[in-house]
């Protein structure tokens, strides 16, 4: 099942997008959902301030086994430009997705792979995102598949706290360096070949309301101004971690 899907879509922008009250019709033989899909060559393509929130239901029955996938894009990244935004102040929290299958349930916020070796893609970013107050039996905020060398920009996130017998902050089968990102309670930071780089933390951070699906920080947070130093809000000021901090808080 997906909300939205395309095969070769390049250049497309999602912004201010809230998603709510997602009803899960399981198709025979298909147990995981992406619900932004954009496939094999979404090249260009910039997701921007898109929420999704937490009422979800499943029709007809609960499946033996259920994955969501938030947003999946991929292709040629030799067809993603120099400063593209890849997911920018995206926020997905307060999902059970284990109380909608009887069996393995699974969530994974981010999904971005690419093959064929580029040279002018950097600047691909995964970038001040919230993926917080998640429940299934495995969780996983960002899973990334990259081809050779390609440079993707993982910074200024907030990931966990997730519940679940196994729960990542970033996996990569290829060397990714995560940066001033607070990855909290998980059990595994990273998986593969992901790692820390510059910046990061493993504290509470402190938000408004999450139970209320209010993810803004509070006063002393120690996300707040410790993002990545070339991403400052858009106040001007220190950037925050999360997806209310940087220049395209909004």
């Amino acid at each position: 099942m997906n909300l939205a899907r395309c095969h070769h879509g390049y250049d497309n922008l999602f912004v201010d997008v809230e998603i709510d009250d997602v009803v899960l019709t399981p198709v025979d033989g298909a147990s995981t959902n992406a619900l932004l899909n954009w496939q094999d060559h979404g090249s260009g393509s910039q997701f921007v301030r898109v929420r999704l929130g937490n009422k979800i239901t499943v029709q007809g029955g609960l499946p033996g086994s259920l994955g969501i996938t938030f947003i999946s894009v991929g292709g040629y990244c030799s067809n993603w430009p120099k400063g593209v935004s890849g997911i920018r102040n995206c926020t997905a929290g307060n999902l059970d997705i284990a109380k909608l299958s009887t069996g393995s349930s699974s969530f994974t916020a981010f999904n971005y792979w690419c093959y064929f070796p580029s040279e002018n893609a950097s600047g691909v970013a995964v970038v001040n995102n919230t993926v917080a107050n998640i429940k299934a039996g495995s969780v996983t905020a960002l899973t990334a598949s990259l081809a050779y060398d390609f440079e993707l920009n993982v910074s200024s996130n907030i990931f966990g706290p997730f519940e679940g017998a196994n729960s990542t902050g970033v996996s990569c089968g290829s060397p990714l360096l995560v940066h001033y990102t607070d990855i909290f309670g998980v059990t595994m930071p990273y998986s593969g070949k992901a790692g820390g780089g510059a910046g990061n933390i493993s504290k509470d951070p402190m938000f408004q309301a999450p139970g209320n699906g209010d993810f803004h920080l509070k006063p002393g947070s120690p996300c707040i101004n410790t993002g990545d130093p070339a991403l400052p809000d858009i106040d001007g000021s220190a950037g925050d971690m999360g997806a209310y901090g940087g220049p395209y808080a909004g």
